[in-house]
């Protein structure tokens, strides 16, 4: 039993990976070329925009030391002379290929054109596999881009309340320092307020001497008015 559980647990990553790895559908297509309709290879990308798309597909090509050029014919891209072998051989190839964006989606539609023409399934099923699975480990890097930048907007979220978090903490430190300021001012108020009773007392009793004495010059004008 002990075995067991080691052993979903050692499996545990591996599900939630496969569960993550996100499933494009890719399928091949006639689609207009240079001089007339090919067979194209056609992967919906939906929630994908086609900045991060292009991207994407630029850096995946960038490792085969591909650069894109403008095909004004196909209203797209093209990768001139790239060598990629499970699909070509030792053979370059270019690669051409157009994104398109609409708003659920972005649409990537690429020629493999091949020595002997293009990429088709029935002509070369072993090669339009391999295509399937270089289209696919491009999706797993679009899909890590999209984490990426989720993370990247989670993180800056928590910057966010981290920030609100340390304003909340100066504002507490300044209420604090009013508070203690206040209850200085309120026990100073209060020491006042005992030594100006405590005067009030003295100045009273000097009133009543000094009616005292009052009464004591005015009798006198009394007596000698008589």
């Amino acid at each position: 039993m002990r075995t067991l559980i080691l052993l979903a647990a050692l499996l545990a990553p591996l599900f939630v990976s496969a569960q993550e790895r996100p499933r494009y559908d890719i399928y091949e297509s006639s689609r207009d070329f240079l001089t007339g309709p090919a067979n194209a290879m056609v992967m919906e990308l939906p929630g994908v925009r086609e900045k991060m798309a292009e991207k994407v597909w630029e850096d995946y090509f960038d490792k085969l030391k591909g650069r894109a050029k403008r095909s004004k014919e196909i209203k797209g891209h093209v990768f001139p002379e790239v060598e990629i072998y499970p699909i070509g051989g030792y053979d370059k190839m270019n690669v051409y290929y157009r994104l398109e964006e609409s708003k659920e989606k972005t649409t990537l539609t690429v020629w493999f054109d091949r020595k002997g023409g293009v990429l088709r399934s029935d002509e070369d099923a072993a090669a339009f596999r391999e295509a399937v699975k270089f289209l696919e480990d491009y999706g797993l890097q679009v899909h890590i881009a999209q984490v990426q930048e989720e993370l990247e907007a989670e993180e800056k979220n928590l910057k966010n309340l981290e920030k609100d978090m340390d304003r909340l903490k100066r504002d507490h430190d300044g209420y604090q320092r009013d508070i203690e300021q206040a209850r200085e001012r309120i026990a100073k108020a209060e020491q006042q307020t005992i030594d100006n009773v405590k005067e009030q007392g003295r100045m009273q009793e000097m009133i009543r001497q000094q009616q005292d004495k009052v009464k004591e010059v005015q009798e006198r004008i009394r007596q000698l008015q008589r």
